[in-house]
């Protein structure tokens, strides 16, 4: 059976599997000595850094990342702009330049 998902309904699915597979995550201010005021990073319960935002990039942890791909059969770039769309929806008025499996 094929189905036919729109972008909007496949973002909020990933954010339900991000949600599911690692739970709440939470927003800490970046530490690196290179970081711009209002870079961050998203950590799990564990404190284990999922995501990190960086000069306009969007870190993605790399566990993750390659699970993702292989779980839902994505490329590289499929998932790479499924992430930004998501980062965007949730963390609006922080723009994305590039994803990377960090």
């Amino acid at each position: 059976m094929k189905y036919i998902i729109t972008e909007n309904k496949l973002v909020d699915f990933i954010g339900k599997y991000l949600e599911k597979s690692i739970g709440k995550l939470r927003k800490f201010p970046l530490n690196s000595i290179n970081a711009r005021e209002g870079d961050f990073e998203l950590v799990d319960d564990d404190g284990n850094t999922i995501f990190s935002y960086f000069d306009y990039g969007l870190g993605v942890d790399r566990n993750i990342f390659y699970k993702m791909m292989s779980l839902f059969s994505f490329d590289k770039t499929e998932l790479e702009n499924l992430l930004e769309s998501w980062f965007k929806k949730n963390y609006p008025g922080n723009m994305v330049l590039s994803t990377y499996a960090g």
